[in-house]
């Protein structure tokens, strides 16, 4: 399964059959799928019985901040409405702003400071760097872009915030253990020939590891196979082989 559950089920259970199929398709098999929890698919493949795991590479961090990130980014639009600004904003965040989900309060003024200097500049422009922008007065950011929009057009407001930086080995050997845990629940099967993991990356904002980040990797796990799928690429690496 998806190493953040969705809410619709449906729709988790058909982000892993497409994920599945590029698989398939750019690891050149022809198998039939059947679906479960232990493991999450079997590959019918040339009359063995392979179980398939299936995880993506997730930065949970990102995932936790998602929903403040979107909440200060209508907090912010509302400060731009409120002074008539037809402006774009985009604002980024240093990696590590905790604060986020620990001091709502200071949303509202956080923005205020953001809406009341895109007012004095009014121009386009993008500012980068931490130290510049508080020499400008504004704390907290790590970059700002102010673009000026058509005079009947209704600001807009884009709050994001930078990936947490890891190094990708890190991401791949964690998501890897943590799926070695459910082994024991079917490696007993006798019908599974083989027990494969396909790790998926770059299908979501909060997929970071990019598979050109990873070339050359390689893993040893109590899987048979291990695969990174980079469906933003899109591009399938083996990490781990063994016979057969």
């Amino acid at each position: 399964m998806a190493g953040q559950p969705s809410k619709n089920l449906s729709l988790q259970k058909d982000t892993e059959r497409r994920h599945i199929e590029l698989f398939l398709a750019f690891a050149g098999l022809r198998a039939s799928l059947e679906f479960g929890d232990r493991p999450d698919c079997v590959l019918v493949l040339a009359g063995r019985r392979i179980g398939l795991e299936h995880r993506e590479l997730c930065d949970q961090d990102l995932l936790w901040t998602r929903p403040h990130l979107k909440r200060l980014g209508n907090i912010l639009k509302a400060e731009l409405e409120a002074r008539a600004l037809p402006l774009h904003v985009r604002v980024q965040l240093p990696p590590h702003s905790i604060w986020l989900g620990a001091h709502p309060s200071r949303f509202v003024p956080f923005a205020r400071r953001i809406a009341e200097f895109a007012a004095r500049s009014g121009t386009h422009g993008v500012i980068s760097g931490e130290e510049q922008l508080v020499g400008l007065g504004i704390e907290g950011l790590k970059l700002l872009a102010v673009q000026r929009l058509d005079d009947d057009s209704r600001p807009a407001a884009q709050i994001e915030r930078g990936p947490v930086e890891a190094e990708p080995a890190d991401r791949v050997l964690e998501a890897i253990r943590s799926k070695e845990a459910k082994l024991s629940a079917y490696a007993r099967d006798a019908n599974l020939s083989r027990h494969w993991l396909l790790l998926v990356t770059g299908d979501a904002s909060t997929q970071p590891v990019a598979a050109m980040r990873t070339e050359g990797l390689r893993v040893q796990s109590r899987f048979d196979r291990v695969y990174l799928l980079d469906a933003g690429e899109p591009r399938l690496l083996c990490l781990q082989t063994a016979a057969g």
